[in-house]
């Protein structure tokens, strides 16, 4: 059985990763694929607590040492019980966040980048990790109104800038995803195909 293909999108909320997910899994699906669309956090009761606090927690209470460890403890069920059986099986498993997300949304808030990355490097690497570019302010119309803490303005444009730096460490593809989305979708599937062999 032909081995499956793991895809990460990350960006910034509002950037448009789920339309993207959405599309590529059409996509592949007519080409006879296997697709499964997963996220982080995950739907596991590790990953709804962590929605739950999300939605709750204010600027003041936030913990992002606390926030890192709960977000690689819930990464290593949703590898174990999900991505890794789908893989196995031959899907294209797309990874709605992943370990960047913790990396940039925790190394901002006084967590040393090396050390959320430390947390995670035993995680699974994926075979495509992409990032899609979109500015905070566009990403804020997009949203049209700020769900939680994570989704102000100042906040992702610091979470943009992390993203910017784990692309120049060569740890994430840029993908301009300003683009009509059939253009991000093409450009996507041209770097999946060039590594799903």
């Amino acid at each position: 059985m032909e081995r499956g293909f793991f895809l990460v999108l990350e960006g910034i909320d509002g950037s448009g990763k789920t339309t993207v997910a959405h599309k590529l899994k059409e996509k592949y699906e007519k080409r006879g694929k296997s697709v499964l669309i997963t996220r982080e956090p995950t739907d596991y009761e590790l990953g709804k607590y962590i929605r739950d606090y999300l939605n709750k927690v204010t600027e003041q209470e936030r913990d992002p040492l606390f926030e890192a460890l709960i977000f690689a403890a819930d990464r290593a069920l949703h590898i174990r019980r999900r991505i890794l059986p789908h893989i196995e099986k031959g899907y294209l498993v797309i990874s709605d966040r992943y370990f960047y997300s913790s990396l940039a949304y925790q190394s901002i808030n006084g967590i040393d980048f090396n050390w959320v990355l430390e947390v995670n490097k035993y995680m699974l690497t994926p075979n495509l990790a992409v990032f899609l570019d979109v500015a905070p302010s566009e990403a804020i119309k997009r949203i049209h109104h700020a769900r939680n803490v994570f989704e102000k303005k100042r906040f992702l444009e610091k979470v943009y800038n992390t993203y910017l730096e784990m692309v120049k460490r060569g740890m994430l593809i840029k993908v301009n995803g300003n683009k009509n989305i059939s253009e991000v979708v093409e450009e996507i599937s041209l770097l999946i195909d060039d590594r799903w062999k």
